[in-house]
């Protein structure tokens, strides 16, 4: 396979052109000459400007960069912010202004804003780097270098940095009662519909003719004037303003206006229709006289222009910018309902590329500006290993902001050909195949997010061992198709030559996937395993695979068996005799209701609360109620039942006492207990030091099952009368297990 068609999208391939990650050889210039060598991490970024569709170069225009959790590390290292610091993608010795607007550890976000030189409108993938992890580094944000003045900013307000001027104007405004909030791109204002409700900057920026105006808005509410509000109005001259439609209490229209020749002039409206409606949009207006044009924007797109029939007017207007207001706060103006960030004002008329690229680098979603993933570093198996399996397992470093990863083998270092690919891998290591013993191969990984990928990682190198790995095994129990099977069973197959270890892998689906499991363990040293927990009524599939240090061998044949049904889940409740009560009369009737699912009961009655003495242990008794004669009189009874199906005995019921006739108050008792088990006078004996699982089975000379007695039990003595176990006349032998105890003995029932 050609190293070329590995799977990577078109930007991705490109990208690798130009980019490089951590600790990627760095193509063109060397690590020791470049500006930033002594810092230890770094990142790349990179735009894709055609994708705006930008028709023309930007020359220095700010780039947003977020950071968000996927940076964590960067977020959280002790020697950042300090020492971020970025370089131009294709001269890493062009080091970019910066600044920081926002650096919140706590909520793993930042804003930072980054100088570029020249955003090139014909590249698909223009890259800048990002350097941190330098311990001696002093800060270096500057916020006059990236919206320098020179470059026609007149006054910038990111709101995270209170109300600040990030130009060197220094134009600082005050604030009303409009107060602090979290925005798209940091902190934003938010205003609440009063009059005095604004942020004010004092000055007209250079009362210039030749004006930008920008900000986001997202607007919930607006006050009762026709007039509307403006959201940002420079000197009561020019202004984007939103009015009030009579019959909603929301956003109506957007206009842009401008004061000539002492009247306003209406550049834009919706006519009825809302414009902005709720959410965040991104708003400019832009007024140029050298070309007599006005243009109001939304998100990043034209929908008005006109012709500008008047120089703008400042003489005898107001000499302050608001925003969230009417410039000099006219009372038929009222407050936006709503929040602001980012406002600008330019004394430049910015380009339709540079308003349409500002809403693609600034929205959410970033659609022109994409971090690229970081190189990983692999791990596993080391380089230059030998004696390495068939079917080795890689294993690499997490790449940040990646979602997945693609892996290359090949026998030459060129990657000319490769014998194995794998892309989309999701974890940070895969298991490959395929691969030839006593051979050298080499080994790099990419990452990629869901726009990017990164560059290939280091090569490295390893060689396989000339042990070939180990057929597949023969399976032998449980057969295949096999029903009835308990939930806890032990799987078994046929030992296989050269074999040093085993595997083995249980399923609710034949295909064995991830989410199916209920069992999968390797490096097993013997060809049986027992397994636990499976669900009752439940078809599994089974395999086994052998492994040496040649590697994993194949996967066997998969077989299927049925595990039996479940016993009953519930208890049945007693109704009589009565806990507590005494005086009942020979025959004694017992009863409890029905319980779902079951085929029959047992009953146990004993004169100890812990059955140790039972006088009475029936089981296959097909309906609620029995009538008991083997009682005596003037005794007090313990009595408790349980339901049985085809699959087992299920939970024992509550134990309720009673008195038979003569007796009138009933008194609980503690039985003794002692571990023992016997079988004396037609009667089965044993107790329970505490309380556990017990198994009697009668099994006839034949060795054939003829009666299995599954329960739950507390601690006590228990006896169980031969004569009631409904079985037909013979010698058994009977088997009991209980409290770790195993015994066996010899019994002949006869009829």
């Amino acid at each position: 396979m050609n190293k070329a068609k590995a799977g990577l999208s078109r930007i991705a391939t490109i990208t690798l052109l130009f980019l490089v990650g951590y600790g990627a050889r760095v193509h063109g210039v060397p690590v020791s000459s470049q500006l930033y060598s002594g810092w230890t991490n770094y990142k790349d970024y990179t735009m894709d400007p055609s994708a705006a569709g930008i028709g023309s170069n930007l020359i220095k225009f700010p780039v947003l960069v977020r950071l968000t959790s996927v940076n964590s590390a960067i977020l959280s290292s002790p020697t950042s912010p300090a020492d971020l610091r970025f370089a131009k993608g294709s001269n890493l010795n062009v080091a970019y202004p910066y600044q920081i607007d926002e650096w919140d550890t706590a909520n793993h976000q930042a804003s930072i804003w980054v100088l570029v030189d020249t955003v090139f409108s014909a590249s698909t993938a223009q890259s800048f780097r990002m350097y941190w992890g330098n311990d001696t580094a002093i800060a270096g944000s500057n916020a006059t270098a990236v919206f320098d003045t020179g470059n026609g900013f007149a006054g910038v307000y990111h709101f995270s940095n209170n109300i600040f001027d990030a130009t060197a104007y220094a134009r600082n405004a005050t604030v009303a009662s409009a107060t602090d909030t979290l925005g798209i791109i940091g902190h934003a204002r938010k205003f609440v519909e009063a009059n005095n409700d604004s942020v004010m900057i004092p000055g007209l920026m250079g009362s210039n003719a030749t004006v930008t105006l920008s900000l986001w808005v997202n607007e919930t509410a607006i006050g009762g004037s026709a007039n509307g509000v403006d959201l940002i109005s420079l000197g009561d001259n020019a202004a984007i303003r939103s009015l009030y439609n009579n019959s909603t209490p929301l956003l109506d229209s957007l206009n842009g206006f401008y004061y000539g020749n002492s009247n306003w002039q209406n550049v834009y409206s919706s006519g009825g229709t809302s414009v902005l409606g709720q959410g965040w949009k991104y708003l400019a207006y832009v007024i140029n006289p050298a070309s007599s044009t006005e243009q109001v924007y939304l998100n990043g797109q034209v929908i008005a222009s006109g012709t500008l029939n008047y120089a703008i007017n400042y003489s005898g207007r107001g000499a302050n910018t608001l925003i969230g207001h009417h410039a000099n706060g006219n009372s038929a103006y009222y407050g936006l309902g709503g929040l602001i960030d980012e406002p600008r004002v330019d004394k430049v008329a910015r380009s339709s590329d540079w308003i349409n690229f500002c809403y693609a680098t600034q929205n959410p979603k970033q659609t022109a500006v994409f971090e690229v993933p970081a190189v990983p570093t692999l791990t596993a198996p080391t380089n230059n290993a030998v004696n390495q399996p068939v079917t080795p397992n890689l294993m690499w470093t997490m790449g940040s902001s990646a979602t997945s990863y693609s892996v290359l083998i090949s026998t030459s270092s060129s990657f000319g050909t490769t014998v194995f690919s794998q892309s989309g891998i999701p974890t940070t290591s895969t298991t490959a195949a395929g691969l030839a013993n006593t051979t050298t191969y080499y080994w790099e990984v990419n990452a990629t997010n869901v726009t990017l990928t990164s560059a290939w990682s280091g090569i490295w190198s390893f060689t396989t061992t000339s042990t070939p790995p180990p057929g597949a095994p023969v399976l032998a129990t449980p057969t295949n198709g096999a029903t009835a099977q308990p939930v806890a069973l032990s799987l078994n197959w046929g030992t296989v030559n050269l074999a040093t270890s085993y595997g083995a892998r249980v399923s609710t689906n034949s295909s064995f996937s991830p989410g199916s499991l209920a069992f999968s363990q390797s490096g097993l040293t013997s060809h049986t395993v027992a397994i636990s927990g499976l669900a009752n009524s439940t078809v599994y599939y089974w395999s086994a695979n052998a492994a040496n240090a040649g590697g994993s061998g194949s996967w066997s044949s998969v077989w299927s068996f049925t595990t039996n049904g479940a016993p009953p889940s519930a208890a049945p409740q007693l109704s009589a005799p009565g806990d507590g009560l005494g005086g009942f009369s020979i025959p004694v009737t017992f009863q409890w209701q029905t319980v779902t699912g079951a085929s029959s009961y047992e009953l146990q009655v004993g004169t100890a609360q812990a059955f140790g003495s039972t006088v009475l242990d029936q089981t296959g008794i097909t309906g609620n109620s029995i009538s008991v004669k083997s009682l005596s009189g003037n005794m007090g009874y313990y009595w408790r039942a349980a339901a049985w199906n085809g699959n087992g005995a299920g939970p024992w019921s509550s134990v309720w006492y009673f008195g038979t006739s003569g007796t009138r108050t009933i008194t609980r008792a503690n039985a003794a207990v002692h571990p023992d088990f016997s079988v004396h006078g037609g009667v089965l004996s044993y107790s329970l030091p505490a309380s556990g699982a017990v198994e009697i089975s009668f099994s006839d000379l034949l060795g054939r099952v003829a009666l299995m007695l599954n329960r739950k039990q507390i601690a006590g003595k228990y006896a169980v009368d031969l004569k009631t176990c409904n079985l037909a006349a013979g010698q058994y032998l009977v088997r009991f297990k209980a409290a770790g105890l195993e015994k066996r003995a010899s019994v002949l029932i006869t009829r």
